[in-house]
């Protein structure tokens, strides 16, 4: 959805971040400075996410992309499982990108879905985490070795044993 951003992402540096980034000899001023700037890109970087997901036209592309990615699968004859993971910050983002984000992408799911498909809203799973444990860390929002380990738990059970996999 990135691609689809109709203005790039602004990484200008305020007076403080200016003053930081002078300081290029200190661990701390760039650590501190890197916090600054990941603090303004995210809540930009949640607008324009945002309002790429409540685009009809910017939705329609990225279904347009993820039909030709399936449809390549499908080609060769694999189903698809749909894994969705929600922004994972902290349960209010969560719960914003759950509204736009997995919304949009279980309709697509319900829309293209065949036999032997399988859709898995990874939100639920995130949920019996806490916000810092459900992230590598403060400064990166990726999944947590943990949330890795209970979706790919699920994901086995999907691939599995389809009467398990109905209780996720």
């Amino acid at each position: 959805m990135e691609d689809y951003f109709s203005t790039p992402i602004n990484i200008e540096r305020g007076a403080v971040r200016r003053a930081l980034a002078s300081l290029s000899e200190s661990e701390l001023a760039n650590l501190i400075e890197v916090y600054l700037m990941r603090r303004a890109l995210v809540k930009e970087y949640m607008t324009k996410l945002g309002a790429a997901f409540t685009d009809p036209s910017t939705i329609e592309k990225h279904k347009a992309d993820l039909a030709r990615l399936h449809g390549d699968a499908r080609k060769v004859g694999a189903s698809v499982v749909l894994v969705v993971f929600p922004i994972l910050v902290s349960e209010e983002i969560m719960k914003t990108s759950e509204t736009w984000y997995v919304t949009a992408m279980r309709r697509y799911f319900e829309e293209t879905c065949r036999k032997g498909d399988y859709f898995l809203d990874v939100t639920p799973i995130a949920r019996r985490l806490s916000d810092s444990e459900r992230v590598v860390n403060f400064m990166d929002a990726h999944p947590s070795a943990e949330l890795h380990r209970m979706v790919g738990e699920a994901l086995g059970l999907i691939l599995t044993n389809q009467q398990a996999a109905r209780s996720i």
